[in-house]
């Protein structure tokens, strides 16, 4: 894999969720009933997860590569 891929691709497991996050954050500024709270607890979940599979990706790609 080139230096160019290899950025590319390291820096989008870095920030993942950034169009996500900003959802959660107006979805949060809008909590007015119970659902909407359960559905931004629920968004912010998902981010987690997603942001802990790519860091984890990347580790393991930054370890093939040397």
């Amino acid at each position: 894999m080139n230096n160019r891929d290899w950025e590319y691709i390291e820096t989008r497991l870095l920030a993942p969720c950034v169009p996500a996050s900003d959802a959660h954050e107006r979805l949060r500024g809008h909590t007015i009933t119970p659902e909407l709270a359960e559905q931004a607890n629920r968004l912010m979940y998902a981010m987690q997860m997603f942001t802990d599979t790519c860091r984890d990706i990347r580790k393991e790609l930054a370890s093939a590569k040397g």
